[in-house]
């Protein structure tokens, strides 16, 4: 539940929006 790896991944991956979507799920 740490907001750390979410901001690391959004700036990381900006063109893989759904991929994001998909890691901040694993995350949760």
């Amino acid at each position: 539940m740490d907001g750390t790896p979410v901001l690391d991944i959004k700036p990381y991956i900006p063109e893989s929006i759904p991929q994001s979507e998909i890691l901040l799920a694993n995350w949760l």
